[in-house]
């Protein structure tokens, strides 16, 4: 009497894992996930036990792994909407990607596409200077500050930035 038991429990936790793991591919087929936003994601629906089963299984077959997740994300944001390496960071640790792995990823990046701070304000600042045409230089420049600073960017790179953009001695 007891072995059917078993098996008949054994039969839902494996479906249970299946379907916790096709939920999972479900939600990494749309995009890539950190592990702690994956497993915030799951852990609407399943146990964390089951999570964590279902977390060294896609971490054996590749398909979770914060670093690759890390790079991928600072790449995309340096390309898309600049923001400061130390901006990128964070935004990479309010994701879930501990603090070493995401300062590790920004530095590979960067060192990886040829980056610096001042390339990534030039960056950022460039899609703002065409809203900022016409305008007073002073005002420009307050403008440009703010912009800057709002992604991260210190005093210093602001500066050269703002002088090669709206100077143009």
């Amino acid at each position: 009497m007891t072995e059917p038991r078993k098996d008949s429990r054994e039969t839902e936790a494996s479906a249970e894992f299946r379907q916790a793991l096709g939920k999972a591919f479900d939600l990494l087929s749309r995009r890539q996930h950190s592990a702690a936003q994956l497993r915030a994601k799951l852990a609407r629906h399943f146990d964390s036990l089951l999570i964590g089963q279902v977390e060294d299984r896609l971490a054996a077959l590749g398909y979770l792994d914060d670093r690759s997740f890390a790079r991928e994300y600072a790449s995309q944001r340096f390309r898309r909407s600049p923001r400061s390496a130390l901006a990128t960071a964070t935004e990479l640790t309010g994701k879930g990607v501990d603090r070493e792995t995401a300062r590790q990823a920004v530095s590979f990046v960067m060192e990886q596409e040829g980056l610096d701070e001042e390339s990534l304000a030039l960056a950022a600042a460039g899609k703002k200077m065409a809203a900022l045409a016409g305008q007073e230089p002073e005002r420009a420049r307050e403008k440009l500050f703010r912009f800057l600073s709002a992604r991260g960017f210190g005093g210093e790179i602001i500066y050269r930035v703002a002088s090669k953009l709206i100077d143009k001695d």
